[in-house]
């Protein structure tokens, strides 16, 4: 054998042993799929080309979309699924933006690319996120079903994040249902199923505790009496036409003696158009009416000081929009709301045992009194 067969030999050998570490390292101490940190860097590179996106919609076409109002956050969600959808499928080669920057992307178990659809189904736990999050941003918190939702939003939330931060091969709920894993660029690797007994422990004990902590404080909030006393003012102010998505919660404050004051908080949108916001004195009257309907029905909760009143205008797409907030804060004090009847009727009494002289003389005085 000479020199040259025996490079030659000694090359192949070489590259084979190399393949072999590539096609083994799913079993060495750096995986392939051991990439936490890139993939949390990954999401928020993703999450600011979305407000860019967002930001450039707004400046294009943002003087059409005052329609809209405060009931556009769909769109956002709409804009994410497509993003997530085509990128992280074979037609983005499973890398969107944050992806390609940290070096890594999504696959099947067996290497290859998902397609558009399982893609969009594995954006669908992000999107029960976010729509729990902006859906209950402009509902009534002391409702048993948006109590539910955020219940729910949390689990979710609980479930994506022990389980790509637990799970030995770093598969999030949304990987286990869609059968991919997150990898480093363009890396061989061994699949193995790996067993999901720890995640699932510590997921259904911090849902229990987690869940159990925010179920019994949104049920002491819903049924005491300071939470009775908001649910029916959130009806009160729910059937007024000057605001829509009234939202109402107690905040409490230090105030300058040190002590601790219970305010009312109140956010609601105003309507102003179809290509306008509303002025400050629009958003001023309807505050301060707001707060004379409040100290007049009585139904702030006891001991409260202060009423604080944010009055928001514009529209929102999810990831942009234009919105303009007012805030006004009032010193709250009871008061009587006076009622303005009509003119009162004259009474005309009849005396008993009394002549009709007497009763036509009564009559008569009592209309040229009128």
């Amino acid at each position: 054998m000479n020199d040259g067969d025996l490079q030659l030999k000694l090359s192949q050998q070489v590259r084979c042993q190399r393949d072999t570490e590539r096609a083994d390292e799913s079993t060495s101490d750096n995986p392939v799929w051991r990439v936490t940190v890139r993939r949390v860097v990954a999401f928020i590179i993703d999450g600011l080309a979305l407000m860019a996106t967002g930001v450039l919609i707004t400046m294009i076409g943002g003087r059409y979309l005052f329609f809209i109002g405060d009931n556009g956050w769909w769109i956002g969600i709409v804009i994410s699924a497509i993003y997530f959808g085509m990128l992280d499928s074979s037609i983005g080669g499973g890398r969107t933006l944050g992806k390609r920057f940290t070096g890594i992307e999504v696959v099947k178990i067996d290497g290859t690319h998902i397609g558009f659809l399982d893609a969009l189904l594995r954006y669908s736990p992000f999107a029960i996120i976010a729509t729990v999050i902006l859906f209950t941003n402009q509902a009534n918190g002391y409702s048993p079903i948006v109590v539910l939702l955020e219940l729910i939003g949390t689990l979710t939330f609980l479930a994506i994040a022990i389980f790509g931060m637990v799970h030995p091969q770093r598969r999030s709920l949304h990987d286990l249902l869609l059968d991919t894993m997150v990898i480093k660029n363009d890396k061989v690797f061994t699949f193995k199923s790996a067993s999901i007994k720890t995640p699932l422990i510590i997921f259904l004990v911090a849902g229990f505790l987690i869940g159990g902590a925010e179920i019994a404080m949104k049920g002491y909030l819903i049924y005491s009496a300071d939470g009775r006393k908001l649910h029916t003012l959130y009806e009160r102010l729910a059937v007024r036409k000057d605001i829509e998505n009234p939202q109402i919660s107690l905040f409490y404050t230090l105030g300058k003696d040190f002590k601790i004051r219970k305010a009312v908080v109140i956010r609601a949108y105003v309507p102003g158009g179809i290509r306008t916001v509303v002025r400050y004195k629009d958003t001023k009257r309807i505050a301060d009416n707001i707060k004379m309907f409040i100290s007049g029905i009585h139904l702030a909760p006891g001991d409260t000081k202060d009423i604080m009143i944010e009055l928001r205008s514009g529209y929102t797409i999810g990831i942009g929009g234009e919105m303009t907030r007012f805030h006004f804060k009032y010193p709250y004090s009871r008061h009587v709301i006076p009622v303005i009847r009509g003119p009162k009727k004259p009474i005309i009494r009849r005396f008993q045992g009394g002549s009709k002289k007497k009763y036509e003389v009564e009559k008569k005085k009592t209309v040229e009194k009128k």
